[in-house]
């Protein structure tokens, strides 16, 4: 049943009351930096202005004093802007840059200065008045004075944004405490009370006399108890319906289940074969190659037959795409898989084991035979002739043969030693086989 702890653990107030607040939050942050922004902009402006001033009230003191060379006048003058309440530092320099004096604290923190030139106007013959540069002077003012100045103001304007944020939390908490949460208290600890047994009797009533969204439910559930009253027959009547349907439908899902078990197994065995399939050539691939190579190999060692791994190459075979193109290449190794799937056993594994490499591996043959067979394979191939455009295009085969040797062996030590003799019958010829 519905208790007090449950009616408080999470009201919806306090989440609709956190979201509202939230978004008020949000904002009241960024005006009230807005503001703190503006304060602090227009407080530098007042200093820049101040500094200025000071550019006004000693520029022409300043000049008269370093026309002169007055270095007394001059320190006079800087000791008297530095006295100034918003002046931290003064520096003066000649006209290429050289310190001629410094007052106060003149480093590049600063962020807040003034900087103009002292010049000094001079008749020069029957020229007209040219301006001689004799001093660059610099005001700086500190940012503590800035902050000095606004620090009342920012205070009260954080002050004000907090006192307005938690006034407005308190209303909001007030307003959604007694017109939602508690009316929803009630409409849970009604709908705890209704039994569908007797439905009719369960009514409930919010004591509501607005016509708002509680009242709208109100009148909603009740007269949703009216239906299921009404439907609650209907669906004793229908569940009997049901269940002898259910009944069918079980039997007809195992067979179709059983079907479909059917087809997934023929279709694993289709992705399977296709995962081991050259899909140019339709022969065994590398993965094939190995995974059956690891068995014959193993089944060798247990009976201890003998086992060759033949490996063979096209010679050539980049000079056939280059001049023919890739769709007789194609064809040339399409003709090559066919020729000699034709002439291994069943039981022997021949794949393709990248572009115009092949490998082939032979169980229980003697030597003899094994290189009888490479022989009859290598002359197959060499008599295959691929017509393009009214050209006939043959290529040869280089093969290279290893066996199994010692029990220390594996298929990766055996297709290596065939792949040294491969290269050996490229580099001493080619169309001839190497053991």
């Amino acid at each position: 049943m519905y208790n007090e702890t449950e009616k408080v653990k999470n009201p919806i107030s306090i989440k609709l009351l956190n979201i509202i607040f939230s978004i008020y939050f949000c904002f009241t942050i960024i005006i009230t930096a807005t503001q703190i922004f503006i304060e602090l902009k227009d407080s530098k402006q007042v200093i820049m202005s101040e500094l200025q001033s000071v550019e006004q009230s000693n520029k022409r003191a300043l000049e008269q004093a370093l026309w002169v060379f007055d270095d007394e006048q001059v320190k006079s003058i800087a000791d008297g802007v530095i006295q100034l309440q918003f002046v931290t530092g003064l520096s003066i320099k000649d006209n290429n840059g050289k310190l001629m004096l410094s007052r106060g604290e003149v480093n590049d923190t600063h962020f807040i200065y003034h900087q103009f030139k002292i010049n000094h106007g001079q008749a020069i013959r029957d020229q007209a008045l040219k301006k001689i540069d004799l001093a660059d002077i610099v005001i700086f003012s500190d940012r503590s004075i800035l902050f000095e100045r606004t620090k009342t103001r920012v205070i009260s304007i954080i002050i004000s944004a907090v006192i307005k944020s938690i006034i407005l939390w308190l209303i909001i908490f007030w307003v959604l405490k007694k017109y939602l949460f508690k009316p929803l208290c009630q409409f849970v600890q009604n709908i705890e009370k209704v039994d569908l047994n007797s439905l009719n009797d369960k009514t409930i009533f919010f004591g509501i006399k607005e016509k708002n969204e509680l009242k709208v439910i109100e009148k909603s559930f009740n007269s949703m108890l009216c239906h299921l009253e009404l439907q609650k027959e209907q669906l004793i009547h229908h569940e009997q319906q049901l269940l002898d349907a259910s009944y069918q439908y079980n039997e007809k899902l195992e067979i179709t289940v059983a079907k479909r078990t059917q087809e997934l197994v023929i279709s694993n065995e289709k992705l399977k074969a296709l995962a081991n399939t050259d899909p140019l050539t339709k022969l065994n691939n590398r993965r094939y190659f190995f995974e059956s190579g690891h068995k014959l190999l193993a089944t060798a060692i247990e009976r201890k037959q003998p086992l060759f791994v033949i490996m063979c190459d096209i010679d050539f075979f980049k000079k056939i795409n280059d001049e023919y193109g890739h769709a007789v290449g194609d064809e040339a190794l399409i003709a090559f898989a066919k020729t000699v799937s034709s002439l291994v056993r069943e039981g022997d594994v021949f794949a393709r084991m990248g572009g115009e490499e092949f490998a082939l591996i032979i169980s229980n043959l003697e030597f003899d035979i094994s290189v009888a067979l490479a022989e009859r394979i290598r002359l197959a191939l060499a008599a295959i002739k691929i017509e393009s455009e009214g050209t006939i295009i043959q290529f040869t085969v280089s093969f290279g043969i290893a066996s199994y040797q010692t029990d220390d062996e594996n298929l990766d030590d055996i297709l290596h030693k065939a792949d040294v003799n491969l290269y050996r019958a490229k580099e001493t010829g080619r169309n001839k086989i190497c053991f």
